[in-house]
């Protein structure tokens, strides 16, 4: 059985790209050109069967770590979130990482990132977010996705989701959520 499985499967269901982005206007919930297409990021896509750290990494540093603790929501509109920010997202089979800033050509809109869509295809997942790998060893995570998470992740979901990051041997895990 696998740790997806066993932690999540027996509760929890993948939802749509956007099913939980209730607040968002419905012309907003629309995916784009480029980005329902997995193959624009697959060959830098980890999907992790136990640690290690994605292709393409760029670690924040010390200075950078407290940038983020001391004020997460005005860091994600930083440079430096879109130099440092990886996505991810959990299918019913794997816990799938990219850097977010990957050339999408297919994208007609910010063709200098791809999306958590392009990670899942624009299939189902249970929940996704940004993780920040840093140099003290510790990894950085929320949920932060609209397509795939946000503020209406029941905190069940949230709780159990780091418990696959935890089993698939994240243990040095901070929940960016902590600091907000």
């Amino acid at each position: 059985m696998s740790i997806i499985n066993k932690i999540l499967k027996d509760k929890w269901e993948p939802i749509e790209p956007f099913e939980r982005a209730k607040s968002k206007q419905a012309e907003r919930r629309i995916l784009k050109d480029g980005e329902t297409e997995y193959e624009v990021c697959e060959e830098f896509v980890h999907i992790v069967e136990y640690n290690g750290d994605p292709p393409k990494i760029i670690k924040l540093n010390s200075e950078e770590i407290e940038i983020l603790k001391n004020d997460p929501i005005g860091f994600r509109d930083s440079e430096l979130k879109k130099e440092k920010c990886f996505l991810w997202i959990i299918t019913n089979d794997s816990l799938k990482i990219a850097k977010e800033k990957l050339r999408n050509v297919k994208r007609t809109h910010m063709p200098d990132f791809i999306c958590h869509t392009n990670l899942s295809g624009a299939q189902k997942a249970y929940i996704g977010g940004e993780i920040f790998f840093g140099e003290d060893g510790f990894v950085y995570v929320n949920y932060f996705s609209d397509r795939y998470g946000g503020v209406h992740t029941p905190a069940e979901l949230w709780e159990a989701s780091k418990g696959v990051f935890v089993e698939l041997g994240y243990t040095k895990l901070i929940d960016i959520h902590d600091y907000i």
